[in-house]
């Protein structure tokens, strides 16, 4: 409920009164949020006034959308500013941009586009995502031939502590380079100006394939590269499950081209009747295998690729935003990174443009196939067997090119951190593991100890790094160093300090993600750390994980 303001207060003056302790709680129903005040602003001079008065007060402030995050990003104990109502948009047929409020939601957004023409180039599978999240997020898509969804953005208006209203431009301004993909660390994004492009369908088409056919003895990435780039959008979907022979297809192949704009698809009763029906079945399912008998998981993964590929190959044309959408069903916690899946040298045919491996590379090895092939051998071992890891897995691919300089970009560049030259061409491979909660009961302990294992198994490769607002554990100044390099890490520090000198928009889940220049603002963070929730250890239950008597 909304809180009384005092008559002289200056937040008096909003036209929206705060609401007092609302508890929100995260689309996967992973941990629960209560501010100390919720803000519902409609102007940049309302958001102005609500930081100039976090900084009087010496408060904390995060902004927030639609709370879709499975990780704590957008954790505060103080302060939290809604974005809801900036709905403004404006679009430019002949210019193919589009302003959009960062309160807008995709699954809204997306069809006003269309009916101007336009479409935004990629997007990732969750359509009630605001425009701030995707610009804050990183959120992506999966195409070898666009970058992460902020890298598309060419400029924004963004809210700074201080209470400064500043538009930024894309290439003009280092501000900009630290705001998108920057995990809405420098100020409140209110609106967004985006590069489209003409509104355009999809043909998908789904088939089974084998994922080790992807990899090579030297683990070079060659195939997964060239595989990334046949077709418009390419995803996979692997199945960890045991086969009838080595050569079993195991993985789904997803591939999507480009053609005219269809008309949009019409749910019709059976449909979502039968999808319910699905769902229901699915966490049936996954609840027998989740909480009481986990060694059945595997045999479940090979059932559900068998219904699956039964019906594969199938094609079908939809609208492009319709066709990246994805059905999440059911609750789930989510973990994701990217690693390096840089093109093969062969495809440098210019002098000048040649890739030199000097000894710091000290092999052509991919980072991505080297992880892709540390997963899959884990998944087969007794370890990963007795996890009983869900499926599928996804992956997916992003190109480095267009969002190479944002300074915290799981997809920016990563040429120097591998000993080698950027090339035009390089790529970032995804991976996302999912853990499905069925009716919301606590994850049981061993998932907490899977998390653990992929991570460690892209931790140990450089430049490979963390969806910032998925969960995963905290980082290290070494680790962030090998991620990002020491040089990105301290710009975007100095530029966050330079616009938020008094910390306001600094919180426990940046501090241990991201870490801090300021000596001062760590040590006040460390003293209000044990009041804080949404660690990996909190969100999967006390103790890093819970566990049925049945399963003690």
């Amino acid at each position: 409920m909304a809180t009384p303001v005092p008559d002289d207060d200056p937040l008096s003056r909003l036209v929206h009164a705060p609401e007092a302790h609302p508890t929100l709680r995260n689309w996967s129903s992973t941990y629960n949020c209560s501010p100390e005040l919720l803000f519902f602003p409609t102007t940049n001079d309302e958001v102005a006034l609500i930081l100039r008065e976090a900084v009087r007060r010496g408060k904390k402030v995060r902004a927030v959308g639609l709370h879709q995050s499975p990780g704590p990003i957008w954790h505060s104990e103080q302060w939290l500013v809604s974005t809801r109502h900036f709905t403004q948009s404006s679009f430019s047929p002949a210019t193919r941009t589009a302003i959009l409020g960062a309160g807008l939601v995709l699954r809204d957004v997306n069809p006003i586009l269309a009916s101007h023409g336009l479409a935004l180039p990629t997007m990732g599978s969750l359509a009630n995502i605001t425009i701030g999240a995707l610009f804050a997020g990183p959120d992506h898509g999966s195409s070898a031939f666009h970058p992460v969804c902020a890298g598309n953005a060419r400029g924004a208006t963004i809210v700074l502590p201080p209470g400064e209203v500043r538009r930024i431009e894309k290439g003009k301004d280092d501000l900009f380079d630290a705001a998108a993909a920057g995990v809405g660390a420098v100020g409140i994004v209110t609106e967004v100006e985006w590069a489209c492009e003409e509104a355009f369908g999809l043909e998908v088409t789904m088939e089974p394939c084998r994922l080790e056919d992807y990899l090579d003895k030297h683990d070079s990435g060659e195939k997964l590269w060239e595989l990334a780039r046949s077709s418009d959008y390419v995803k996979l979907w692997y199945y960890p499950s045991p086969t009838w022979s080595p050569k079993s297809p195991n993985t789904v192949l997803w591939r999507a081209r480009r053609v005219p704009l269809p008309p949009a698809a019409q749910e019709t009763a059976p449909t979502v009747l039968l999808a319910k029906l699905t769902h229901a079945l699915h966490g049936l399912a996954y609840f027998v295998t989740t909480y009481l008998f986990p060694a059945l998981q595997p045999w479940l993964n090979a059932l559900l690729f068998w219904l699956l590929a039964r019906s594969l190959p199938k094609t079908q044309t939809q609208r492009g935003y319709e066709a990246q959408y994805m059905d999440c069903g059911y609750n789930q916690l989510v973990n994701e990174w990217s690693a390096p899946l840089p093109a093969p040298r062969n495809q440098d045919t210019a002098a000048g443009a040649r890739i030199d491996y000097d000894k710091a590379a000290q092999s052509s090895s991919a980072p991505a196939a080297q992880v892709l092939r540390s997963l899959v051998d884990l998944f087969g071992s007794a370890k990963g067997r007795a996890i009983g890891m869900h499926a599928p897995v996804e992956l997916r691919f992003s190109a480095v090119t267009g969002g190479e300089d944002l300074l915290l970009s799981p997809g920016a560049k990563y040429g120097h951190l591998l000993g080698r030259r950027d090339h035009a061409d390089d790529l970032v491979m995804w991976f996302e593991p999912i853990i499905y909660r069925p009716l919301n009961l606590p994850t049981p302990a061993r998932f907490y100890r899977f998390m653990q294992l992929f991570e460690s198994c892209l931790r140990s490769h450089p430049a490979c790094r963390p969806h910032w607002t998925k969960g995963h554990f905290a980082s290290s100044e070494a680790e962030l160093a090998r991620m990002f390099g020491r040089d990105r890490i301290d710009r975007w520090r100095a530029i966050r300090d330079r616009v938020d000198p008094d910390g306001v928009m600094w919180t426990e889940w940046l501090e241990e993600r991201v870490g801090s220049s300021s000596a001062g603002r760590a040590k006040a963070v460390e003293s209000a750390e044990e009041k804080r929730s949404g660690r990996w250890e909190d969100v999967m239950g006390q103790g890093g994980g819970f566990q049925l008597p049945l399963l003690s």
